[in-house]
Formats: structure tokens, C-alpha cells, sequence
């Protein structure tokens, strides 16, 4: 009996929960590691290309790194079916031969990553050149189209 008390005691603590900790379910972002090379401002929207802090006019090139696609939605969408899509044939209007970047929400800002595009270097500045469109899924229809330096 002088026995079982004491480990009465100790299990009744152990079965207490613990005091819970709040944590932020979303973590603090990091400082931008990311500059805009270009940017193109509409009406209802703006795209900017960023790309890497490592990348500099004096050294554009010279190892693989993925530039970014950042839509800035400066008003409320009338419609949430818009894809946004990087031009790869320019010669080709049919939207299946263009690359899917993705789909653009109605309000707020998205990131879209680009693996392949066109940036050069020209009188020390960056030179990009790609063209992308905006496709109504809904409507089955291009609706604008937004061209970069070309």
C-alpha cells in the first residue's frame, strides 16, 4: 500500500496535459530574395518578372535558376477561370501548344514559376522578351494578352 501511492501520485501527473503553446500556423516569410526585372501595368492587374537576388546585369547567365511570374490582381476579378499562360510558339494561336503557368484567382497576388524564358542583357540593362496570354476557360477565349520588350 505504501508503494502504490506514490505511483498513484506520479501517474496522476503524468496523465495532466501539458500547457499548450500558441505557434503561428504561418510562418514569417523570409526577405525577399527575389528582384523585378520587368513589369508590365494594366488597368486591372500587373505582372512582374522577378528573378533572383544573385542575378545582376553584370552576371545574367552562367548557372540554372528559375525567374518568377508575380500577378498582382489591383482589383476584384469579374470572373475566378483565368489561366495565365507563357507563349511558346508565337507562330501557333492554339492555347494547347502554350505552357500552362496557371490559374489566376480573382483577388490577391500569385506566384507562378518560369523554367524556360528569354532574358538578355542590353545597354547594362535586363532585356526580357517573352509574351504571355490570359485564357477564359469559361468563355473558351483568349482575353488579353501581355507582351514583355517585343
Amino acid at each position: 500500500m505504501a508503494v502504490l501511492i506514490p505511483v498513484g501520485i506520479i501517474v496522476a501527473l503524468m496523465a495532466v496535459p501539458k500547457k499548450v503553446t500558441q505557434e503561428l500556423l504561418q510562418k514569417v516569410a523570409p526577405a525577399s530574395t527575389f528582384h523585378t526585372i520587368a513589369s508590365v501595368d494594366k488597368e486591372n492587374y500587373k505582372i512582374n518578372i522577378l528573378a533572383p537576388n544573385s542575378v545582376t546585369v553584370k552576371h545574367p547567365t552562367g548557372w540554372e535558376y528559375d525567374l518568377k511570374v508575380e500577378f498582382i490582381n489591383k482589383k476584384e476579378l469579374a470572373t475566378d477561370s483565368l489561366l495565365l499562360y507563357k507563349v511558346i510558339d508565337l507562330t501557333d494561336n492554339n492555347i494547347d501548344k502554350q505552357e500552362l503557368l496557371g490559374r489566376i484567382k480573382s483577388k490577391g497576388t500569385q506566384e507562378f514559376r518560369l523554367k524556360f524564358f528569354d532574358l538578355r542583357v542590353t545597354n547594362n540593362k535586363f532585356d526580357y522578351r517573352d509574351k504571355f496570354l490570359l485564357y477564359d476557360i469559361m468563355k473558351k477565349q483568349v482575353v488579353d494578352s501581355i507582351n514583355f520588350n517585343r
